[in-house]
């Protein structure tokens, strides 16, 4: 690979010798071409211990944007006899920088390791890594600074999660002089039932009071709802009524009718706010799957403990029943800020044109037509408008631009990109990003464009308020055989505007891979069924490989497409969620699909939708088809289950 990168830069150096062509934006010449290759030759001798050709070449390099790169790598390398004032120099011009915090946070870690405690003192900064804020407070600690080590614990101590063992040391000293109370651990205790890893609940009971039997109450509650309920009786005590309530809403997973009337008889003045606001947003969320039970609102809303996220619930569960007048009532119920979002006008003048309220409605939908959005666009078409796109871009001269080009943190993120580096490149334009007020981000964002870093234009330019700016959030990429393609191309950049912010390298939690972001197992499958993909194994590497990536997730959308009788509404959503849960949500009758969106079951998934529908309708605008709507994609969501 390194010989593959060595080889194009050396033709990249020849070709603007022979035309004195630009590389770099603005028309200037590539003065970097040469020590570019002097660069990757330093990394290769230090790499393989050629000590003496790496100190002639570092030599020469000393005003190259990658300089911090190659001093980081001597200092890595003997951190663990390095002289502490070499780190604090390197740190003092470059700390911050990405390499430079890099460093530090090595450094910390030995220091830690070899119990240099002042010195770790001296060297931390603030940051958001557990694991470090613990070896800060327990270096405090050793050094006689009991109290301050010991200061606020519950920023450390009220965590969903398990602490890293590097904060054992400290958190036991704050159990010694009794900084963590009964009342701060059950707080936690209840965090992390509520975020269900009842494993960690069971760990953490052990330090309470009678934690065999606490530890069988978290089971019962837990795993046998049922049999934590018939055990329970009026109680003052508030874990117990807490328990009660997390039963509740695990057996509205498995039973929820039996849950709801559970709850419609209790007496509810003995919970806290909180808890009687969880149970309720579980209930709701819970009904919305059992479509046939009884009225979920006599259930819950005989209860003033209602919030925002309870409501919306409602108005889904609402509109799966088709009950209109109901789901006018739960917008209603709405504080003012809430009821006037964009997405409730919409469903306000939907359900005022279901009840023959024509007037009313059009006025809503007039009101909301002209946004760039899915209801916008939704309702525009409802009254036969076209789309407003309000594309506005804010031209800057060579001149204005010029400080921004030759910015170190900017020429380091060129330099990377070029040798084949790209997530060093994203650290360097994100931390130069933070320096930035909003139009010099919005400049930032235009050079990114201009070098073709669509993803880190897009996420610059949504740190400002110049989203007008079409060509930078929404831009068009060359796709090799796009009319042999079986999606077309606006649909295809919605989705990959979606998936990766047309990031080639994208690598998401879950290991999907590249522009659509692929499961290597979903791409081998697609690439087997298929007769226009080469066979083979098909590696990660491969699924980096934009047209490769784009031919696999192409055919992968047009199999969901197929599976789902033509309807894209369901083949996007199957390309998110996956066609088993889609096969689910097919709902026992006839459904329009607007309807059907809104009550997707997955937020991520209905969102998902929404906005690749709303991504492609532009698209389709900036490919010259200007008399398409998004309803047209939108096909009523029918019975037949595939």
């Amino acid at each position: 690979m390194q010989l593959l990168i060595r080889l194009a830069c050396y033709f990249l150096t020849i070709s603007l010798v022979i035309s004195n062509s630009s590389v770099y934006a603005g028309n200037q010449t590539d003065i970097y071409a040469q020590k570019r290759l002097q660069y990757l030759d330093a990394e290769k001798y230090f790499r393989t211990g050629q000590i003496k050709n790496y100190k002639h070449i570092k030599n020469q390099l000393i005003d190259y944007p990658l300089y911090p790169y190659l001093i980081y790598k001597e200092l890595r390398k003997t951190l663990h006899s390095i002289d502490s004032n070499q780190v604090r120099r390197y740190l003092y011009k470059y700390g911050d920088t990405p390499i430079g915090n890099k460093l530090r946070k090595k450094y910390l870690y030995k220091l830690a390791q070899n119990r240099k405690w002042d010195d770790f003192i001296s060297f931390y900064k603030d940051d958001d890594s557990v694991k470090l804020n613990c070896l800060y407070r327990k270096s405090l600690y050793k050094t006689g600074r009991i109290k301050e080590s010991l200061d606020a614990p519950e920023t450390l101590w009220l965590s969903s999660k398990s602490l890293p063992t590097a904060c054992n040391f400290i958190v036991g000293k704050m159990f010694k002089y009794e900084q963590i109370s009964s009342d701060l651990q059950i707080e936690r205790l209840k965090l992390v039932i509520r975020k269900r890893n009842i494993r960690l609940s069971y760990f953490l009971s052990e330090r309470l009071t009678n934690s065999a039997s606490l530890k069988k109450q978290i089971r019962n509650a837990h795993h046998f709802p049922i049999k934590y309920i018939n055990n329970y009786s009026d109680s003052s005590i508030d874990l117990e009524n807490f328990l009660f309530t997390h039963a509740i809403s695990q057996l509205a997973k498995k039973d929820f009718s039996r849950a709801a009337n559970i709850w419609k008889n209790i007496n509810k003045n003995r919970f806290k706010q909180d808890d009687l606001l969880y149970t309720e947003r579980s209930l709701s969320y819970y009904a919305r799957k059992n479509i046939n039970s009884p009225p979920i609102r006599k259930v819950l809303f005989n209860s003033t403990n209602y919030d925002s996220r309870t409501i919306e619930s409602q108005i889904r569960l609402n509109l799966a029943r088709t009950n209109w007048q109901e789901t006018i009532s739960n917008i209603d119920s709405f504080s003012e800020p809430d009821g006037r979002k964009e997405e409730w006008l919409y469903w306000r003048a939907r359900s005022l044109e279901k009840l023959g309220n024509y007037i009313q409605a059009y006025r809503i939908f007039d009101r909301i037509s002209d946004t760039r959005s899915y209801y916008g666009f939704l309702s525009a078409d409802k009254l036969n408008k076209p789309y407003k796109l309000n594309q506005n871009t804010v031209t800057f001269s060579k001149t204005e631009l010029e400080a921004l080009r030759h910015n170190p943190f900017f020429l380091r993120a060129l330099e990377l990109n070029k040798i084949g580096r790209p997530s060093d490149t994203r650290r360097e334009i994100s931390y130069l990003a933070v320096t930035l007020k909003e139009e010099d981000l919005y400049k930032l964002s235009q050079l990114a464009h201009e070098q073709g870093w669509n993803d880190i234009a897009i996420l610059t330019i949504a740190k400002t308020p110049f989203y007008d700016d079409l060509k930078i959030r929404f831009p068009l990429i060359a796709i090799k055989d796009v009319d042999n393609l079986k999606i077309d191309q606006a649909w295809l950049h919605g989705l990959i505007r979606q998936e990766s912010l047309f990031m080639h390298d994208a690598k998401s939690h879950k290991g999907a891979l590249g522009l659509m972001q692929l499961l290597p197992r979903t791409a081998r499958s697609v690439a087997k069924k298929s007769r226009s993909i080469k066979k083979g194994w098909l590696s990660k590497r491969d699924l980096l490989d934009k047209d490769r990536n784009i031919i696999l997730g192409s055919n992968y959308l047009f199999s969901n497409l197929m599976r789902f009788n033509n309807n894209p509404v369901l083949a996007t959503a199957a390309y998110n969620a996956g066609p088993y849960n889609v096969k689910k949500w097919i709902p026992d009758k006839e459904m329009s699909a607007d309807v059907w969106i809104e009550t997707i079951p997955f937020k991520e998934t209905r969102n998902y939708v929404q906005r690749v529908l709303t991504y492609t309708s532009i698209y389709e605008r900036k490919l010259g088809i200007m008399d398409s709507k998004i309803s047209d994609r939108m096909p009523d969501i029918l019975v037949s289950r595939p």
